[in-house]
């Protein structure tokens, strides 16, 4: 199995250029799946449907959630295609039939603007991490990139005149976002007087940098985001992933074609934008029910009945 292993994860790596955390979640997940394996003396090659039925039965009795029970089978339904196809045309599929948990369905969380005017006002003791922080939350809001792509962005990414990044997405996928020319001041202040003074190593193509003098984390920029949400009168929780929310949900708030956020957001499939009109669409039910004057009124009614 160990061998299987190293075999699917250099093909991932190399074939399928996958990300660095989706090689690490897919590594650990067969790991604790050969443990399984050697604990019930059975050879990779002689795994049945029965035996991945009670894998799963497993993980249930040890609380796992439906989302990382998918997960697993996710990645035993491709590694064992791999195997099958690759490594041993004589080996059974015992994932061949088998499907992912029923989930249901969670909208992605966007932030209302007081939220986000929270984010953007800076609460750091040294003006160099509040200069590096607000124009991590300004690209995070303005472009919508993943946090680890911003994470793995280097300096020569960045064109300041023609306020454009270039991103590279899952499955090392090239495309180009845009800025708001106001990021500007704050970019040039940072890259000409800033992120100098908080390298390490001046031959760092990085372009953000921590406080050790190297290339930012995706730990590092949740952190901040906390620190600037505690700040609010009313707490709330944050994530990068929501700053992406927003972007994609204020874009189709006003009008902004379906693929066109698509591409700005690197989505290879337009399933995957789609769920941002819904998004939109239970926002307005909101605001509509909570402003509404008829609909506040029956609501209130409603309750005291």
């Amino acid at each position: 199995m160990e061998q299987a292993i190293k075999s699917y994860i250099e093909y991932l790596d190399k074939v399928k250029h996958y990300s660095k955390a989706t090689i690490s979640s897919y590594t650990f997940d067969l790991k604790k799946f050969a443990i399984y394996l050697k604990e019930n003396d059975i050879k990779v090659d002689e795994v049945i449907d029965k035996d991945v039925q009670d894998y799963m039965k497993q993980l249930k009795i040890n609380h796992y959630e439906t989302t990382s029970i998918n997960r697993k089978i996710v990645c035993l339904r491709n590694f064992y295609k791999y195997y099958v196809t690759e490594l041993n045309e004589n080996a059974n599929n015992p994932m061949i039939n088998y499907s992912t948990l029923k989930t249901p369905k969670r909208l992605p969380k966007d932030l209302f603007l007081e939220q986000v005017k929270v984010l953007l006002k800076p609460n750091e003791k040294k003006k160099e991490f509040a200069n590096r922080n607000q124009c991590i939350i300004l690209l995070l809001l303005y472009t919508g990139v993943r946090v680890s792509e911003l994470c793995n962005l280097n300096v020569l990414d960045v064109d300041i005149e023609e306020n454009t990044i270039r991103v590279i997405g899952k499955g090392k996928k090239e495309r180009m976002v845009y800025f708001m020319p106001s990021l500007v001041p704050f970019l040039k202040e940072y890259l000409d007087n800033v992120r100098p003074t908080l390298l390490l190593d001046k031959k760092d193509e990085a372009l953000f940098i921590n406080s050790k003098g190297t290339r930012i984390s995706v730990r590092a920029i949740q952190n901040l985001l906390n620190d600037r949400a505690s700040q609010s009168d009313t707490p709330f929780n944050v994530t990068p992933h929501m700053l992406r929310h927003t972007f994609a949900t204020n874009l189709l708030n006003n009008d902004v074609d379906l693929k066109m956020v698509q591409e700005l957001l690197g989505h290879s499939s337009l399933s995957t934008t789609q769920i941002y009109t819904h998004v939109s669409k239970a926002r307005l039910q909101k605001v509509y029910n909570e402003t509404h004057p008829m609909a506040v009124a029956l609501n209130k009614r409603k309750q005291e009945d």
